[in-house]
């Protein structure tokens, strides 16, 4: 009877209590979530691709951009040798004709630190004493083209000074010629008055045999 009673107690206890479901574990769902997963996976490579195509892109603008560069490098390296070539040659005639050479003062020249004494002579060496007593000596063109240029910047104000004076150096030896001349001159006429200048003998002779142009 005590048996009875305690059944029929516990049955309507389960009565009374509310339906729950049973929770979602991935032990007895192993595959709820797996779709959504999939997706992100999908979309994470997608994304990856396209920023793979976005480097590989700019990558491409970098070599193209470089190689331009280095071609347009190329045409200017050989055309500044060129015309260092020149420039230097056309200097060391000039000095070899006007026989001048320059001693530069270290200060002027930025680039030649650590020189103590630096000389350009008319056959176109650049000589570098240094303050440990080394000395660099060669043609200027052998040097770094900075150092060429730097040397130039220098040159060229006291290579103008330097014609100048040799241009006022030759005006007062033709100015002394001419006087000269001038002198000798009057004194051919006071010793020898009856003797004609030789610029006038010739017009006489002129004269006196003219050309008669042949008629064909």
């Amino acid at each position: 009877m005590a048996e009875e009673l305690e059944e029929k107690s516990q049955e309507s206890q389960s009565e009374n209590v509310p339906w729950q479901p049973l929770p979602q574990d991935d032990a007895y769902f192993p595959y709820t979530s797996q779709p959504q997963n999939e997706a992100a996976e999908v979309e994470e490579s997608m994304d990856t691709k396209e920023k793979h195509e976005e480097i590989r892109s700019k990558f491409n603008e970098f070599m193209k951009a470089i190689s331009e560069e280095t071609s347009q490098l190329t045409d200017f390296v050989l055309e500044e040798k060129k015309l260092i070539k020149e420039l230097c040659s056309l200097l060391t005639q000039i000095l070899k004709n006007l026989k001048i050479s320059f001693n530069i003062h270290p200060d002027c020249i930025s680039k030649l630190r650590g020189a103590r004494q630096i000389k350009f002579n008319k056959e176109g060496y650049l000589t570098i004493t240094r303050n440990d007593d080394n000395v660099d000596s060669k043609l200027l063109e052998d040097y770094p083209p900075d150092t060429i240029l730097a040397v130039m910047m220098v040159i060229i104000p006291e290579l103008e000074k330097a014609i100048k004076t040799y241009r006022k150096n030759i005006s007062q030896r033709v100015n002394l010629l001419e006087k000269i001349k001038h002198e000798l001159k009057n004194l051919q006429k006071a010793v020898s008055p009856d003797e004609k200048e030789p610029s006038e003998m010739l017009q006489d002779e002129e004269i006196r045999n003219p050309v008669i142009a042949s008629e064909g």
